[in-house]
């Protein structure tokens, strides 16, 4: 399988300062050196947009997970509990 070049995660979602957003900030989603790799288009901290922002955070998480998933099926024909908790973890769930 073809590796997809990525900026490496983690990456977080973080609130900055805008003079133009209704309520005064902008959701960031920016890397482990903060440094910003993209904004929400949708300024401000409602939680459509914060949710947003906290999905687009999670990518390099749920890339990893799903390469586990399918370098797994690929080797063995099945997924181990391990595997389908550690993509569970990057889901958010418990």
């Amino acid at each position: 399988m073809k590796k997809i070049a990525t900026t490496p995660g983690p990456w977080r979602r973080t609130e900055w300062e805008s003079p133009t957003s209704v309520d005064g900030v902008i959701q960031v989603v920016a890397d482990a050196r903060g440094c910003g790799l993209f904004e929400s288009l949708v300024h401000g901290r409602s939680p459509r947009t914060v949710a947003n922002a906290r999905l687009a955070a999670s990518a390099p998480a749920l890339r990893d997970a799903m390469a586990a998933l399918v370098a797994e099926w690929d080797a063995t024909g099945r997924i181990s509990g391990g595997t389908i908790e550690a993509a569970r973890k990057a889901l958010g769930g418990e």
